[in-house]
């Protein structure tokens, strides 16, 4: 059976790589289960630490029965689980935290692979050695089978309405393309060499090719990688020396591992994360430290891996590089294995064995907040009440408002009232894990006096004396004794139009003749 195998030591006669971990995957459960937990052989040295990515994990299963092979698409995470005495698929729904059994066929069922709505296994239902694929709408609820062939189709990942698969029609496996719209299969390679592993990502499809291989002997495992452009329908090889294998695609970019007998790691020859750009044909190593990196797989930016650097036979942790900062970053650790990571937006879920038995866990990557804010006035008279919402984007622990007078606030959304005219710049700092991030607007509150000029003059009213009460009505910037017959003449003008507290010199809360009398007196 063509099931996943992890490399195996190189032949007679070729430098060993120092870290093979031998693991075949599709046994009995039990001997399946024993083999995850003991069979790592690493050999491999220590490599310094890298920095502690912000975030935090969550655990999504629990329970003495092995969870395994997660696979993520957006808020769902499928994965393996033998509580009923078989291999069976289950769906954990982020969003509302609810698990779903997908499978109850007694068979075993293996690997999911999800994309959107729709998720993807090989199970054999249709006989011990006869492994067909099949797959699963979360919408509609319904269960379709893919395959039917009296021979083996198994290793299914989808991409859209597309399923590709390994498939033994040959006698050996090749590549198959499966169409859900069309219900159409179209077989991709036909060579007598083994092609192992299919992944897709829009007209792409990346492959472990065996022809390289002298005699196709797929006990060594010499596996190069080819992609398939179904746009153009060509065929390329993306690695010529060997001994690469279990990498990831997504958009532009793929990643795999690999060990190059080429003697130029540091440290010895170890597996080593690579990446390549479809667009620029370039190839960019990822890794360079003297551990081993297995598994990768990539989102946009974000590449995640299993790494043994800090310490042998049970301490594999998982690591993230972003490829637009070149930053590498620690997820987990605890002394003992995570494995199998799969990364997708800010989420990254793997296997974890600290319990003894493999888990579910969601890691939640914390970026730095991108703050924000807007208010409901930004002018007005004084005293100006302005109500702020924060609008900053990601995870925030918390906010320093600075007014711009004096005054901060550590509330999420304030309140703040302006007592003096003038312009404030307004400044919002927000904190997370990750760090802190400001933003700062100047000129974002104008407070006016909210006086306008009186009937019959131009400029409005101005305060001589600057102690808050407007007592030149003529707006020519002096206190005279035209301004009090303006005063007079004008009371139940200004009570309707200004602002009373700018002309309410006896401090009564109302115009009326007793200010008139005030402003004579200040003459």
């Amino acid at each position: 059976m063509g099931a996943r195998r992890a490399p195996v030591a190189p032949s007679a006669g070729t430098p060993a790589a120092t870290s093979t971990r031998s693991v075949t995957v599709r046994m009995t459960d039990s001997a399946r289960g024993g083999l995850l937990l003991a069979a790592l052989l690493i050999l491999g040295g220590l490599a310094g630490p890298a920095m502690a990515l912000a975030g935090y994990e969550t655990r999504l299963t629990s329970g003495a029965s092995q969870h395994t092979w997660p696979a993520l698409s957006g808020d769902l995470v499928a994965y393996e689980d033998n509580r009923n005495g078989q291999t069976d698929i289950y769906l954990y729904d982020l969003r509302t935290g609810t698990e779903q059994r997908l499978t109850d066929e007694p068979c075993e069922h293996y690997w999911p692979k999800i994309s959107g709505d729709r998720v993807v296994w090989w199970d054999n239902r249709s006989g011990e050695k006869n492994y067909d694929v099949f797959m699963y709408n979360t919408t509609t609820g319904i269960e379709t089978r893919i395959t039917s062939e009296p021979h083996n189709q198994e290793n299914a990942e989808i991409f859209g309405d597309r399923i590709v698969y390994m498939d033994a029609w040959s006698g050996n496996f090749d590549v198959s393309l499966y169409d859900t719209l069309a219900g159409s299969e179209t077989r991709i390679t036909d060579d007598p060499a083994d092609q192992w592993e299919p992944q897709i990502w829009g007209d792409r499809i990346v492959w472990m090719d065996n022809r390289s291989n002298p005699g196709y002997d797929p006990s060594s495992q010499y596996f190069d990688y080819y992609t398939y452009d179904l746009s153009t329908l060509t065929e390329q090889a993306l690695t010529t020396q060997g001994w690469a294998w279990y990498g990831g695609i997504h958009g532009d970019r793929f990643v795999w591992s690999q060990w190059r007998p080429d003697g130029s790691y540091p440290g010895g020859n170890n597996e080593q994360i690579y990446l390549y750009d479809f667009p620029t044909g370039t190839e960019t190593r990822i890794t360079s430290d003297a551990s081993n990196h297995w598994y990768p797989k990539v989102y946009e930016d974000r590449i995640v891996w299993e790494d043994d650097r800090n310490g042998a036979d049970s301490n594999w942790d998982i690591y993230l590089y972003n490829v637009t900062t070149g930053a590498e970053e620690q997820v987990t650790t605890l002394p003992s294995a995570q494995w199998n990571p799969v990364v997708w937006g800010n989420r990254i879920v793997y296997e974890d064995y600290r319990d003894g038995n493999p888990q579910i866990f969601l890691y939640t990557i914390v970026t730095k907040p991108v703050p924000g804010f807007t208010s409901d006035v930004t002018t007005g008279s004084a005293p100006l009440t302005v109500v702020f919402a924060d609008l900053t984007e990601g995870n925030v622990t918390g906010w320093l408002w600075d007014f711009g007078d004096g005054s901060t606030s550590g509330e999420e959304n304030p309140s703040h009232t302006y007592t003096g005219t003038g312009s404030y710049t307004v400044t919002l700092t927000a904190t997370n894990a990750a760090g802190s991030a400001t933003v700062s607007i100047a000129g974002y509150v104008t407070v006016t006096t909210g006086v306008i000029p009186l009937p019959g003059f131009t400029q409005p009213p101005t305060d001589p004396d600057t102690d808050g009460i407007y007592e030149d009505l003529t707006g020519d910037g002096q206190l005279r004794f035209n301004d009090v017959v303006t005063f007079f003449q004008n009371m139940e003008w200004i009570s309707a139009n200004e602002p009373v507290q700018a002309f309410d010199l006896n401090g009564n809360g109302r115009i009326d003749f007793n200010d008139v009398v005030k402003l004579f007196q200040e003459l």
